[in-house]
Protein backbone atom coordinates (compact mmCIF):
# COMPACT_ATOMS: atom_id res chain seq x y z
CA UNK A 1 0.00 0.00 0.00
CA UNK A 2 2.85 2.41 0.78
CA UNK A 3 4.96 1.88 -2.34
CA UNK A 4 2.55 0.46 -4.90
CA UNK A 5 5.00 -2.33 -5.68
CA UNK A 6 3.74 -5.80 -6.54
CA UNK A 7 4.72 -8.23 -3.77
CA UNK A 8 2.89 -11.34 -5.03
CA UNK A 9 1.59 -12.23 -8.48
CA UNK A 10 -0.29 -15.46 -9.18
CA UNK A 11 -1.62 -16.84 -12.44
CA UNK A 12 -4.61 -19.13 -12.09
CA UNK A 13 -7.21 -20.50 -14.53
CA UNK A 14 -10.67 -18.97 -14.72
CA UNK A 15 -12.03 -15.59 -13.75
CA UNK A 16 -12.13 -14.42 -10.15
CA UNK A 17 -15.74 -13.60 -9.35
CA UNK A 18 -15.47 -13.26 -5.56
CA UNK A 19 -12.71 -12.69 -3.05
CA UNK A 20 -12.11 -12.09 0.64
CA UNK A 21 -8.80 -11.21 2.23
CA UNK A 22 -7.10 -10.92 5.59
CA UNK A 23 -3.52 -9.89 6.37
CA UNK A 24 -2.02 -13.20 5.25
CA UNK A 25 -4.33 -14.85 2.72
CA UNK A 26 -6.62 -14.02 -0.20
CA UNK A 27 -9.54 -16.41 -0.77
CA UNK A 28 -10.79 -16.40 -4.35
CA UNK A 29 -13.40 -18.18 -6.44
CA UNK A 30 -15.09 -17.96 -9.80
CA UNK A 31 -18.85 -17.65 -10.10
CA UNK A 32 -19.19 -20.34 -12.77
CA UNK A 33 -17.04 -23.02 -14.40
CA UNK A 34 -17.32 -24.60 -17.85
CA UNK A 35 -19.12 -27.56 -16.27
CA UNK A 36 -22.88 -26.88 -16.03
CA UNK A 37 -24.04 -26.93 -12.44
CA UNK A 38 -20.53 -27.01 -10.98
CA UNK A 39 -19.91 -24.70 -8.05
CA UNK A 40 -16.29 -23.54 -8.43
CA UNK A 41 -13.57 -24.36 -5.94
CA UNK A 42 -12.40 -21.80 -3.41
CA UNK A 43 -8.62 -21.29 -3.38
CA UNK A 44 -6.44 -19.69 -0.73
CA UNK A 45 -3.52 -17.61 -2.04
CA UNK A 46 -0.68 -16.86 0.37
CA UNK A 47 0.20 -13.16 0.33
CA UNK A 48 3.69 -14.07 1.55
CA UNK A 49 4.86 -16.39 -1.25
CA UNK A 50 1.97 -16.73 -3.71
CA UNK A 51 1.39 -20.41 -3.01
CA UNK A 52 -2.13 -21.64 -3.76
CA UNK A 53 -4.13 -24.32 -1.97
CA UNK A 54 -7.69 -25.46 -2.46
CA UNK A 55 -9.79 -25.00 0.68
CA UNK A 56 -13.20 -25.95 -0.76
CA UNK A 57 -13.37 -28.46 -3.59
CA UNK A 58 -15.63 -27.95 -6.63
CA UNK A 59 -19.13 -29.29 -6.14
CA UNK A 60 -21.45 -30.52 -8.90
CA UNK A 61 -25.10 -30.00 -8.00
CA UNK A 62 -27.81 -31.53 -10.15
CA UNK A 63 -29.99 -29.12 -12.08
CA UNK A 64 -33.42 -28.70 -10.53
CA UNK A 65 -35.83 -29.70 -13.31
CA UNK A 66 -38.61 -27.66 -11.73
CA UNK A 67 -36.56 -24.47 -11.77
CA UNK A 68 -36.28 -21.87 -14.50
CA UNK A 69 -33.15 -21.96 -16.63
CA UNK A 70 -30.48 -20.74 -16.19
CA UNK A 71 -31.22 -20.13 -12.52
CA UNK A 72 -31.95 -23.80 -11.85
CA UNK A 73 -28.23 -24.57 -12.27
CA UNK A 74 -26.08 -24.01 -9.18
CA UNK A 75 -23.27 -21.46 -9.08
CA UNK A 76 -21.05 -19.75 -6.52
CA UNK A 77 -21.53 -16.47 -4.71
CA UNK A 78 -20.13 -14.02 -2.20
CA UNK A 79 -17.12 -14.90 -0.05
CA UNK A 80 -16.76 -13.28 3.36
CA UNK A 81 -14.48 -13.72 6.38
CA UNK A 82 -15.36 -13.48 10.04
CA UNK A 83 -13.58 -10.72 11.99
CA UNK A 84 -11.44 -13.36 13.74
CA UNK A 85 -10.32 -14.77 10.39
CA UNK A 86 -11.26 -18.27 11.52
CA UNK A 87 -14.41 -18.74 9.43
CA UNK A 88 -14.97 -18.33 5.69
CA UNK A 89 -18.55 -18.03 4.44
CA UNK A 90 -19.93 -18.47 0.95
CA UNK A 91 -23.21 -18.82 -0.91
CA UNK A 92 -24.29 -21.54 -3.32
CA UNK A 93 -27.08 -20.24 -5.53
CA UNK A 94 -29.81 -22.19 -7.27
CA UNK A 95 -33.22 -20.88 -8.39
CA UNK A 96 -32.30 -17.50 -6.87
CA UNK A 97 -32.07 -19.13 -3.44
CA UNK A 98 -28.91 -19.30 -1.35
CA UNK A 99 -27.44 -22.19 0.65
CA UNK A 100 -24.90 -20.75 3.08
CA UNK A 101 -21.71 -22.72 3.60
CA UNK A 102 -19.17 -21.98 6.32
CA UNK A 103 -15.64 -23.34 6.44
CA UNK A 104 -13.71 -23.59 9.70
CA UNK A 105 -10.27 -22.64 8.41
CA UNK A 106 -8.57 -24.29 11.36
CA UNK A 107 -10.17 -27.72 11.11
CA UNK A 108 -11.32 -27.73 7.48
CA UNK A 109 -14.90 -28.54 8.55
CA UNK A 110 -17.48 -27.44 5.97
CA UNK A 111 -21.02 -26.78 7.22
CA UNK A 112 -24.19 -25.99 5.30
CA UNK A 113 -26.64 -24.97 8.01
CA UNK A 114 -28.89 -22.50 6.16
CA UNK A 115 -30.54 -23.56 2.90
CA UNK A 116 -33.07 -22.09 0.49
CA UNK A 117 -32.57 -18.52 1.65
CA UNK A 118 -34.31 -15.84 -0.41
CA UNK A 119 -31.62 -13.22 -0.15
CA UNK A 120 -28.05 -14.05 0.62
CA UNK A 121 -25.18 -14.14 3.05
CA UNK A 122 -23.83 -10.69 3.89
CA UNK A 123 -21.53 -10.88 6.92
CA UNK A 124 -20.64 -13.47 9.52
CA UNK A 125 -18.93 -14.09 12.83
CA UNK A 126 -17.73 -17.50 13.97
CA UNK A 127 -21.16 -18.13 15.55
CA UNK A 128 -23.73 -16.02 13.66
CA UNK A 129 -24.58 -15.53 9.99
CA UNK A 130 -26.00 -12.16 8.93
CA UNK A 131 -28.15 -12.39 5.82
CA UNK A 132 -30.21 -9.88 3.86
CA UNK A 133 -33.35 -10.05 1.76
CA UNK A 134 -35.12 -7.38 -0.26
CA UNK A 135 -36.29 -5.52 2.82
CA UNK A 136 -35.17 -7.43 5.92
CA UNK A 137 -31.99 -8.30 7.81
CA UNK A 138 -31.62 -11.70 9.49
CA UNK A 139 -29.37 -13.43 12.00
CA UNK A 140 -28.89 -17.22 11.90
CA UNK A 141 -27.03 -19.58 14.19
CA UNK A 142 -24.04 -20.70 12.12
CA UNK A 143 -23.98 -24.21 13.60
CA UNK A 144 -27.67 -25.11 13.52
CA UNK A 145 -29.18 -22.72 10.96
CA UNK A 146 -31.76 -21.56 13.52
CA UNK A 147 -33.21 -18.10 12.86
CA UNK A 148 -32.16 -15.98 15.83
CA UNK A 149 -33.70 -12.65 14.90
CA UNK A 150 -35.05 -10.57 12.04
CA UNK A 151 -35.17 -6.80 11.56
CA UNK A 152 -38.20 -6.31 9.37
CA UNK A 153 -38.30 -3.43 6.93
CA UNK A 154 -34.55 -2.82 7.17
CA UNK A 155 -33.25 -2.61 3.60
CA UNK A 156 -29.50 -2.91 4.11
CA UNK A 157 -27.30 -0.41 2.33
CA UNK A 158 -23.90 -0.88 3.98
CA UNK A 159 -22.42 -2.34 7.12
CA UNK A 160 -19.60 -4.15 8.88
CA UNK A 161 -18.89 -6.20 11.99
CA UNK A 162 -16.75 -4.90 14.82
CA UNK A 163 -13.61 -6.86 15.64
CA UNK A 164 -15.35 -8.48 18.63
CA UNK A 165 -17.55 -10.38 16.17
CA UNK A 166 -20.59 -9.49 18.27
CA UNK A 167 -21.74 -6.14 16.92
CA UNK A 168 -23.04 -5.17 13.49
CA UNK A 169 -22.90 -1.56 12.38
CA UNK A 170 -25.63 -1.26 9.74
CA UNK A 171 -26.85 1.53 7.52
CA UNK A 172 -30.29 0.75 6.20
CA UNK A 173 -33.44 2.31 4.81
CA UNK A 174 -36.53 1.94 6.95
CA UNK A 175 -39.07 0.71 4.40
CA UNK A 176 -42.02 2.13 6.32
CA UNK A 177 -40.78 5.70 6.77
CA UNK A 178 -38.07 5.86 4.04
CA UNK A 179 -35.75 7.27 6.71
CA UNK A 180 -32.11 6.18 6.50
CA UNK A 181 -30.76 4.83 9.75
CA UNK A 182 -27.36 3.90 11.14
CA UNK A 183 -27.59 1.53 14.09
CA UNK A 184 -25.56 -1.00 16.02
CA UNK A 185 -27.04 -4.48 16.29
CA UNK A 186 -26.15 -7.22 18.77
CA UNK A 187 -25.90 -10.14 16.35
CA UNK A 188 -26.70 -12.68 19.07
CA UNK A 189 -30.04 -11.15 20.02
CA UNK A 190 -30.87 -8.65 17.25
CA UNK A 191 -31.13 -5.81 19.80
CA UNK A 192 -30.64 -2.47 18.08
CA UNK A 193 -29.28 0.88 19.19
CA UNK A 194 -30.10 3.67 16.75
CA UNK A 195 -27.29 6.18 16.30
CA UNK A 196 -28.44 8.29 13.35
CA UNK A 197 -31.85 8.82 11.74
CA UNK A 198 -31.96 10.85 8.54
CA UNK A 199 -35.51 11.72 7.36
CA UNK A 200 -36.27 11.07 3.72
CA UNK A 201 -36.43 14.83 3.04
CA UNK A 202 -32.74 15.27 3.94
CA UNK A 203 -29.57 14.25 2.14
CA UNK A 204 -28.45 10.86 3.34
CA UNK A 205 -24.83 10.31 4.40
CA UNK A 206 -23.33 7.07 3.10
CA UNK A 207 -21.65 4.66 5.49
CA UNK A 208 -18.16 3.88 4.20
CA UNK A 209 -17.77 0.50 5.86
CA UNK A 210 -14.28 -0.27 4.54
CA UNK A 211 -12.82 2.83 6.19
CA UNK A 212 -14.71 2.46 9.47
CA UNK A 213 -13.48 0.82 12.67
CA UNK A 214 -14.52 -0.17 16.18
CA UNK A 215 -14.72 3.43 17.37
CA UNK A 216 -15.97 5.42 14.39
CA UNK A 217 -18.25 4.85 11.43
CA UNK A 218 -17.08 6.97 8.49
CA UNK A 219 -19.92 8.87 6.79
CA UNK A 220 -19.65 10.40 3.33
CA UNK A 221 -21.96 13.45 3.30
CA UNK A 222 -24.55 14.24 0.68
CA UNK A 223 -25.71 10.77 -0.22
CA UNK A 224 -22.64 10.16 -2.38
CA UNK A 225 -20.76 6.93 -2.74
CA UNK A 226 -16.97 6.89 -2.71
CA UNK A 227 -16.59 7.11 -6.51
CA UNK A 228 -18.93 10.09 -6.79
CA UNK A 229 -17.33 11.87 -3.83
CA UNK A 230 -13.85 11.55 -5.39
CA UNK A 231 -14.96 12.56 -8.89
CA UNK A 232 -13.91 15.99 -10.04
CA UNK A 233 -11.49 17.32 -7.41
CA UNK A 234 -10.23 13.91 -6.28
CA UNK A 235 -10.83 14.70 -2.61
CA UNK A 236 -13.59 15.17 -0.06
CA UNK A 237 -14.12 15.46 3.67
CA UNK A 238 -15.99 12.81 5.66
CA UNK A 239 -17.74 12.86 9.03
CA UNK A 240 -16.99 10.48 11.89
CA UNK A 241 -19.87 8.94 13.85
CA UNK A 242 -18.80 7.95 17.36
CA UNK A 243 -20.29 4.50 17.94
CA UNK A 244 -20.31 4.85 21.72
CA UNK A 245 -21.97 8.27 21.98
CA UNK A 246 -23.74 8.78 18.64
CA UNK A 247 -22.05 12.17 18.24
CA UNK A 248 -20.82 13.25 14.82
CA UNK A 249 -17.49 14.96 14.24
CA UNK A 250 -18.06 16.99 11.10
CA UNK A 251 -15.40 17.13 8.35
CA UNK A 252 -12.99 15.24 10.58
CA UNK A 253 -11.43 13.11 7.86
CA UNK A 254 -9.96 14.28 4.55
CA UNK A 255 -9.77 11.73 1.78
CA UNK A 256 -7.83 12.29 -1.42
CA UNK A 257 -6.32 10.36 -4.30
CA UNK A 258 -2.56 10.34 -4.71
Amino acid sequence: MASGKVIVEVERPGAIGYAAMDAETAYVAAEYTEVPGEVPAVDAISLADGSVREVIAPQVIAVDPKGQAPWNAAHGGLLTLSPSGRTLGSCIWQNNLCDIETLDLGTGTLTRAVTGLAGGLWLLSDEVLVAVGDADTYGYDAATGKLLWVIEGARAQSGYLLSDGLTLVEAYQDVGSSARIVATVDIRSGARHELLNTPKEELNPSLWAEASNDRYAVLIPGGQGLDVALAGTGSFVADLLDLSTGKIERAALRVSTR
